[in-house]
């Protein structure tokens, strides 16, 4: 289920599309409270279990770059700790769409699992968090190359109480995104990937 069709490409042949994107949101802000892209997955299992997998997409769009660089540190009152405002924004946008798709929280048949490459990384650990404190059972959040998005190792340690024990986050020692921002901290069981030279 796509809600959001992604009409404006990232990389482009000329930087009119740059320019004209950033012109934008200076002067219109909220020019960023689009409806958000993502896939929706279900599945009925023959036991009558239903097994929702939420999937948020990385860095795709021009305004997409703004979102990383919106690094601000904001309270958020669901998760009761510091976190990136750029990432809250947008796993807030995508709870907004998705919320009323979800089979009621109250539904034990229902399972929730969240993943997310890169910017979708982190805004899939949002998400996952800010929905277990709605009462949806969520067993599984994985991210791929997610940037830092808490403010402080208390923050980091806050959010990973709201996510469920199988949560994994995969980095390559080869990809700098992990990394940033330099001054945030990551929350969630670290899988690193190194190259040792074989093939």
């Amino acid at each position: 289920l796509v809600l959001r069709e992604l009409t404006q490409p990232l990389f482009t042949e000329s930087s009119s599309g740059i320019m004209e994107e950033l012109d934008n949101f200076m002067h219109d802000p909220m020019h960023l409270a689009r409806r958000e892209c993502y896939y929706l997955y279900y599945e009925i299992t023959g036991t009558g279990e239903i097994k929702q997998q939420i999937f948020c997409r990385g860095t795709t769009l021009l305004i997409d770059v703004l979102t990383c660089l919106s690094f601000w540190m904001v309270y958020d009152e669901d998760l009761e700790c510091r976190v990136h405002l750029g990432f809250r924004n947008q796993a807030d946008r995508i709870l907004q769409d998705i919320e009323p798709l979800l089979a009621p929280a109250s539904d034990s048949r229902t399972t929730v699992e969240v993943s997310g490459h890169s910017l979708g990384g982190a805004v899939g650990y949002i998400l996952a968090a800010k929905l277990r404190k709605r009462g949806y059972r969520v067993t599984r959040v994985t991210s791929i190359a997610s940037p830092r998005f808490c403010a402080t190792q208390g923050s980091a340690e806050r959010v990973e109480s709201l996510l469920p024990r199988n949560n994994l986050r995969i980095e390559n020692e080869n990809d700098f995104v992990p990394f940033l921002p330099p001054f945030l901290y990551h929350t969630g069981n670290k899988l690193y990937l190194v190259e040792n030279g074989t093939t």
